[in-house]
């Protein structure tokens, strides 16, 4: 039979038959090209052997290839990963990836059996980081997920695992078919972790606070990790470093609601506290999020006996149940018998910017503020909807703002001065406020009206050496007494912001 004839049948998964056929060529007519077809039937039979088996089959090889084909680059290489295939480590490694072929095919529901197999692969200690490690990685991430809370400890099999035994592809962050950007391996653990050490009452080791460190440098936009960081310095009891912590978050992402909401967790100072949840939901999170939040508001209401109050904060947190179709909780049913019959509910945002004002003084009391003062504003189309930019200067620099961010009033004219704390070149902190005398930049200025109108017919006129627009000469004569609020452009000109 033809070396072609046999190479084939070996393919098509007939090894016994294409061994036999290939021995029998072979001691007929002892050439490299029987030797040859005996060769690769000789090292499919050693992937199944057993270890003892294998060792004679591969002598075999060497011998077949030292003969005929010494200098046959290929199958040298192949008797070297069968010679390697003997050694105790390969041997490992085969039951490894055995066990992961096995792991694959048992159902997520059945927790016990996954966990045998992935803790019967931790016990072969194979060498690490490789790709069988972190596709086992990748199982125990399906388990955390699908499993029941207790079931799998995933935190337990992630240390034996080895916090540091992560290749260099499983930080890369990829790209799905719709463009966006997916979690590295190393973020989804971090977070599985994380979601564990709540769930468990768990406290990470020094090994996973040092991967959780790494991470914050490698992917700076995850504004998830350094959270993750001040919960860990608040559950080893370091207090005052996870609230100096939450306090840098906060003026870096003052919207997102979880911070105030971890802050508030850390504070017994009662006004302060219900100041962070009363920031919480006025940050602008939909209301299904904040349900937890107003509860909790609400029984603090009572607590002060502003019960009313309280009745607006459950109103919400039902209405929001039932939008999504959730069941009440136990508390709810408490706080609710607390509130005396027949109260009625009010509006809360006064009580909301009271007690916020204490939490942004407790956030940014360590900010220096300037004044600056509204000098335009634009609105852009975001689908159906229009969205309101405020423009803010001080001296020469200008920063943007949406007015709703900070529940501002849109009518604020232009001219509006504000006292401002910004972080980060963003503003994290404002309220209206008085210039009660004159700055280098900013200044009133008092003098006869002087209209110029030219042949194009844009109007603009001049108060002494100030600039006036157009728009804010409307019923203005020439001649009159106004006073402007001037401010300083770059070429040290001045230009009116308001004509009174």
């Amino acid at each position: 039979m033809a070396y072609s004839e046999i190479n084939a049948m070996r393919k098509a998964g007939h090894l016994e038959e294409a061994l036999q056929q290939a021995e029998r060529e072979y001691a007929l007519t002892p050439n490299k090209y029987t030797a040859g077809a005996l060769f690769w039937c000789l090292n499919d039979d050693a992937k199944r052997c057993e270890p003892n088996e294998a060792k004679a089959v591969v002598e075999r090889m060497r011998t077949l290839l030292t003969e005929h084909e010494p200098n046959n680059e290929m199958m040298v290489k192949v008797l070297a990963i069968a010679e390697h295939m003997l050694l105790p480590e390969a041997q490992a490694e085969k039951q490894g990836w055995e066990i992961y072929h096995i792991l694959r095919q048992i159902s997520l529901d059945e927790v016990d059996m996954r966990k045998r197999r992935l803790f019967q692969y931790l016990k072969l200690e194979l060498k690490k980081p490789s790709l069988l490690h972190s596709l086992f990685m990748s199982e125990a991430l399906k388990m955390d997920k699908g499993s029941h809370k207790g079931d799998f400890l995933f935190m337990k099999f992630t240390e034996m695992w080895g916090f540091d035994s992560f290749r260099d592809e499983d930080w890369e962050q990829r790209t799905n078919k719709e463009g966006q950007l997916l979690p590295s391996v190393v973020e989804r653990v971090i977070c599985a972790c994380v979601k564990e050490m709540h769930e468990e009452n768990l406290t990470p080791g020094e090994g996973f606070c040092q991967l959780l460190n790494k991470a914050i440098e490698r992917f700076p936009k995850n504004n998830h990790l350094p959270r993750y960081a001040a919960q860990i310095l608040a559950r080893k009891g370091h207090t005052q470093e996870a609230v100096d912590a939450y306090k840098q978050l906060i003026r870096k992402l003052p919207d997102k609601f979880y911070l105030w909401d971890d802050l508030a967790e850390l504070t017994g100072e009662p006004d302060l506290h219900l100041g962070l949840l009363c920031a919480a939901v006025t940050s602008g999170a939909n209301d299904e999020f904040l349900v937890n939040i107003r509860l909790r508001m609400a029984d603090l209401l009572c607590n002060r006996q502003l019960y009313s109050h309280a009745q607006t904060e459950l109103n919400l947190y039902q209405k929001a149940h039932e939008y999504k179709g959730w069941p009440l909780k136990r508390r709810f049913y408490n706080v609710a018998t607390r509130i005396p019959r027949g109260t009625r509910p009010v509006d809360n945002r006064g009580l909301y910017a009271h007690f916020k004002s204490i939490a942004d003084e407790f956030i940014y009391s360590g900010l220096p503020s300037a004044f600056m003062v509204k000098t335009w504003e634009k609105k852009d189309t975001f689908g159906n909807k229009a969205v309101v930019s405020w423009q803010l200067r001080h001296v020469d620099q200008s920063i943007w703002l949406k007015p709703r961010t900070f529940r501002l009033d849109y009518s604020t004219p232009n001219g509006t001065i504000f006292e401002v704390k910004a972080h980060n070149g963003r503003v994290v902190w404002i309220r209206e406020a008085e210039l009660k005398e004159d700055l280098p930049w900013l200044r009133h200025v008092t003098g006869m009206l002087k209209i110029k109108r030219p042949d194009n017919g844009k109007l603009y006129g001049f108060v002494n050496d100030v600039f006036v627009p157009g728009p804010l000469l409307y019923s203005r004569s020439e001649g009159s007494q106004a006073t402007v609020l001037a401010i300083q452009n770059k070429d040290n000109t001045w230009a009116a912001l308001t004509l009174e």
